[in-house]
């Protein structure tokens, strides 16, 4: 058999270090970048209906004041009532803008998240807490998509609002728009040092959060377990406590906030109050018309909404900081798993996986989890592994999986090193069924041709049946069509089972493992499914891995695992009549 020529470079090595890649937030902004530069746009051209408007109102209200004819000052109303209008329709481009970009945010990110959880492997959601990592990539995606879709844009108008309006007002007298800009220049500034200064006041309130979500979804799993323990009161007040400390870092966090909006409120109305006064005095010393005075007064009402808006998302911006921070740290992890940069890939189908002198050791443990162990798993023959609890069965699997490699000793595949192989070809070729199942939302056709979508109805049915699940599927109103809920809630446990069964022979692969696929079985679906099992072991290598003695006692060869090491091997009339480990293990009744 061969493989494609494998890469030259030795493990080990290390290439010159590629450019970092952009941060999440950066990712999140170049994703949306023209929407961006759409939404600021569009806001532009809200501040210039605002402006616009002010002028047709201020000529309107100077005639009624002055006693000039209805007819020369109508066109102020058409102007105003035009404005108004026209804001109305780019006040909903606007918002149309902004939804389809947090969408686009959204789905971004969280494709780069998972991609990445991908190739990370099980083995990292395995080794950190489930809940830390779902409000981690499920939540902090969601963080940034009013930062980037909002805030973002709302931060550049707010700059391009006030200096529009200090313009408009500067035709009219330049030291009244200059006076405007310079009261927004020290708004602008003030805000982020005010925000350095509590930066760290910020940060504790969002790890606060985060730290609260991740134990809240904890406690939402582990409530079967919490109520029969009678410990949902304990839960309950850690709960409390961690909400209490949330409580206490926003109101410091908020009133920091709220007295920077009042010194900033402060700025706003004290420049715009003293543009007034001057208009008015420059109106009645007869050196500006009142058309001019009342066009500068309504502008000044509403030169620094861009602001106001803008100071609606400065929390959802500094929250998306923390989660950006998060999620780079997430970006940052890597593999334990070393893969060459031009992989192998299998052209057929392997017929041998071999375990040489295999041993593994867990980073945060002394012992090894496996030493010096040896199997072979063949094309036609089927392998039962059992052992004690704890001797080293799901390390062994794993290995075979390649979600871990060994410390020492190889794991080949037709006299191919493991490693030297695409992870992903691998797993083409290589089907689990473990007693712990999962089932996605869909129907019971979409979960069992999970691996193969364009399988045909004769297939899955095919599939179905070797699984034992025929007589389940008749019995059902819609067939193959019945919806399945998430997890598989709506099916028993035995169900849940089968399909996953049914998912792996769908897929044909060269090597099966069976991790107590049929833990959850009746005895007579049991006795069929490993008669289907029996069938395929023809032309595939199956490893069964055992806690009870009817799932192992056919295989052709039957491997005994204690404390990470192979004490016995053969078959389960040899095994027996030695008196050895397997022998005890039986007639104790243990769990294998």
């Amino acid at each position: 058999m061969t493989i494609t020529a494998p890469s030259t470079k030795r493990r080990g090595q290390r290439a010159a270090a590629p450019p970092g890649p952009p941060s999440v937030l950066q990712h999140a902004n170049r994703s949306v970048r023209s929407r961006q530069v759409a939404a600021v746009i569009v806001g532009t051209a809200v501040v210039v209906t605002r402006l616009l408007q002010a002028v047709g109102l201020a000529v309107l209200v100077a005639a009624a004041l002055t006693g000039q004819a209805w007819e020369s000052a109508s066109w102020g109303l058409w102007l105003a009532a035009a404005m108004v209008l026209g804001r109305a329709i780019l006040l909903w481009v606007a918002e149309s803008i902004a939804q389809s970009t947090a969408h686009r945010v959204t789905a971004s990110t969280r494709r780069l998240l998972l991609e990445h959880l991908l190739v990370l492997g099980p083995s990292y959601v395995a080794t950190r807490p489930s809940g830390t990592v779902a409000a981690t990539l499920v939540d902090g995606a969601s963080a940034l998509e009013v930062a980037v879709a909002r805030g973002r844009p709302g931060q550049l108008l707010s700059w391009v609002g006030p200096l529009l309006a200090a313009l408009a007002i500067g035709v009219v007298d330049p030291l009244s728009g200059l006076l405007i800009a310079v009261a927004l220049v020290i708004v602008q500034t003030a805000g982020p040092i005010w925000n350095r200064i509590g930066r760290k006041g910020h940060d504790e309130v969002f790890t606060d959060i985060a730290a609260m979500d991740g134990t809240f979804v904890e406690a939402v799993q582990g409530m079967p377990t919490a109520k029969a323990f009678g410990a949902t009161e304990r839960v309950r007040d850690r709960l409390a406590a961690q909400a209490e400390r949330v409580r206490r870092a926003s109101m410091r966090t908020l009133n920091a906030l709220f007295t920077q909006a009042l010194a900033t409120r402060w700025a706003i109305a004290g420049a715009g109050a003293v543009v007034v006064v001057r208009a008015g005095f420059l109106a009645a010393d007869g050196r500006i018309s009142a058309a001019a005075a009342l066009a500068v007064v309504f502008i000044v009402l509403v030169a620094f909404i861009p602001v106001d808006e803008a100071r609606q998302y400065l929390h959802a911006t500094f929250g998306a900081s923390m989660a950006a921070a998060k999620l780079d740290a997430f970006l940052a992890e890597r593999s334990s798993l070393l893969e060459e940069e031009h992989a192998s890939t299998l052209p057929i189908p392997p017929s041998r996986v071999s375990l040489e002198d295999v041993s593994f050791a867990y980073p945060d443990r002394a012992e090894d989890a496996l030493s010096g162990v040896t199997l072979e798993l063949c094309r036609g023959r089927t392998v039962g592994l059992v052992g004690p609890s704890g001797s080293g069965k799901s390390t062994l699997v794993s290995l075979i999986l390649r979600l871990a490699d060994p410390t020492s000793g190889r794991v080949r595949v037709d006299g191919h090193d493991l490693r030297d192989l695409a992870t992903a070809d691998w797993w083409r070729h290589v089907a689990v069924v473990s007693q712990d199942t999962h089932l996605f939302p869909g129907t019971l056709r979409e979960n069992i041709a999970l691996a193969v979508p364009d399988a045909t109805v004769d297939e899955v049915e095919s599939a179905a049946a070797a699984a034992g699940l025929a007589a389940d599927i008749a019995a059902m109103p819609d067939g193959l069509d019945t919806p399945v809920s998430e997890r598989g809630t709506n099916l028993s446990g035995g169900q849940r089972q089968r399909i996953a069964i049914a998912r792996a022979l769908l897929v044909q692969p060269a090597v099966l493992v069976l991790d107590e696929a049929t833990a959850a079985l009746d005895g007579r679906t049991e006795q069929a499914v490993h008669s289907a099992i029996t069938n395929l072991a023809h032309d595939r290598a199956v490893l069964v891995v055992a806690h009870r003695m009817s799932t192992v006692r056919d295989a052709d060869e039957i491997v005994v695992l204690d404390d990470g090491r192979v004490v016995e091997r053969g078959t389960h009339e040899s095994l027996l009549a030695s008196g050895g480990t397997y022998h005890r293990l039986i007639q104790s009744g243990a769990t294998l």
